[in-house]
Parts: structure tokens; sequence; C-alpha cells
């Protein structure tokens, strides 16, 4: 699938477990793979960039993956989590995704007790104003040695952006410029909750975000030219495009109801 895109930057939506969101989507790949090429036509915006965006959340390795962090938010984890946890390098939760870890670690591995689950998907961290984990989860987690960061002082960050602010404290430019951060829990829920999450994609745009809920993946395009290979098993086969901070020209190629070479303007939250 080919789309080119001019103006602010845009999110992608897509449909199933896919890149992006819940909102309407109107077309389906034909071949899995998505080009898009976004374009400023906004005069504060001065650099292009050109990636590949591969999901490597669902790829066939069982091996561990450098190039994943795992950051859990505090609303309802999607099924396929346990394969995140799995592959990711290091795990952050945001305050009360800790519980959300906790509860949820058990069906990760049946086969086990609840405990040992619990513990083959320990946290390295917990972040947050930590008003929302429960006492028994903060007291297993510290005793299994996971660091319990109190920022409650700060009022003016979500848990969300505190785990980002850490994240960057702990991890060097080049090593998170190598890393996608997989948001685990950030659609969904509470419509102040999600915005505030899709917002947060544009105050770190240089970092590569994904939010994840179930049924739909989102992250950011800034202007440059990209390439996205979703999973076919996994994602798909819908998927959309949605300008968050201004209007946007786009056009596509190879969607199964293509817009065509032309053209399409969008205004700010049309979906195409």
């Amino acid at each position: 699938m080919h789309l080119k895109v001019f103006g602010h930057f845009c999110s992608p939506f897509a449909g199933g477990t896919s890149l992006i969101s819940p909102a309407p989507c109107y077309s389906s790949t034909r071949d899995h793979t998505l080009r898009i090429r976004v374009t400023p036509i906004v005069t504060n915006v001065t650099s292009m960039s050109s990636r590949k965006v591969e999901n490597k959340l669902f790829s066939q390795s069982d091996a561990s993956d450098s190039g994943l962090i795992a950051l859990i938010l505090n609303y309802k984890l999607p099924t396929q989590v346990h394969k995140l946890l799995h592959k990711a390098q290091f795990c952050i939760c945001a305050d009360g995704g800790a519980n959300q870890l906790y509860n949820a670690a058990p069906s990760f591995a049946q086969h086990l007790s609840a405990m040992e689950a619990r513990q083959l998907v320990r946290p390295a961290v917990i972040v947050g104003d930590l008003d929302s984990i429960t006492d028994e989860v903060r007291q297993y987690y510290a005793q299994l040695g996971t660091e319990i960061k109190d920022l409650s002082y700060d009022q003016n960050t979500t848990d969300l952006q505190k785990c980002l602010n850490e994240l960057e404290h702990r991890f060097s430019t080049q090593e998170l410029a190598d890393t996608t951060i997989i948001v685990a829990g950030g659609l969904g829920g509470r419509l102040d909750h999600t915005m505030s999450a899709l917002s947060t994609l544009h105050k770190w745009p240089h970092l590569r975000l994904v939010l994840w809920g179930d049924g739909s993946m989102a992250q950011l395009l800034a202007p440059g030219k990209h390439v996205i290979r979703p999973a076919k098993e996994s994602e798909g086969p819908t998927c959309g495009l949605v300008p968050l901070s201004g209007p946007a020209t786009l056009s596509t190629q190879g969607l199964k109801w293509d817009l065509g070479k032309k053209s399409h303007y969008l205004q700010l939250l049309q979906v195409a």
C-alpha cells in the first residue's frame, strides 16, 4: 500500500490488532505493505525522515528483541500482551499498570503457579504517582527487586509521560532511536485518556512509540517516507489515516479501495 501524505504529522489507524486505533476504517490492504510519504506544508517543520516500520512484536522469532521496550499502562491489556513481554528487553509499568501486569501474568503460563508466572514477567521499574498501585502489588514487586519511583510531586505530566522521561534517563539517545516502545493499554477506556495518549505521540515525536489496545494500534508518522509492514497474521486488513495536529493531503496506491494517485485533502481529525 502506497500513500503520500502532505501536511502536519498524522497518525495511521487500522483495525484488527493492527496499526493504530478504534477509528472507522474504509480501506483494506492487498499486500499488507503500507508505504507512506509525509511532506510538510508548514514552515515550522524543517526536517524529513525516512524509515521502515516492521512489527517486531508479531515476528516469528521467539528470541528476546533488544529493539523492544514494554510500557504497561493501567488499563485492560491486549490479549496478546504476553508476546510483547516475552520479546521485550525492558519492561516499565506506569503506576497501576503494575496491577494489570500482576493480575494478568498467571494466564501467560498456566502450567506454572501464579507466583512463578509473575516472576517471569517482572517489571524493571514502576513509575508514577503511585496512587493506583495496590499495597499488595507494590510489596510483591519490591521484594523481587523492582525499582519503584514515587513521582507524585510532579503533577504536570501523566504517568505515561513520566515513564517516557524515565526511559530517556536510562537509555542513550542512540539506544532509543533503535528501539520501539510499545505502550500496552494505550488505547481504549476513557476518551480523555486515549486523547492524552495520542497527544503524547506528538510530544515525543523523536521516539518510536506504538499505542496498543485490543483491536487496534497507533503510531505517529513524521514528515518523510515510511514503509509499514504489518504482520498479516495479527494485523489489518483495514487501516486509516487521521491528521491530529492539522490538515493533511494524501494519496494512496495499493489499497483494495484506493484513493488513487490524486491528492486528497483531509481536515483535522477527518478519517481516511
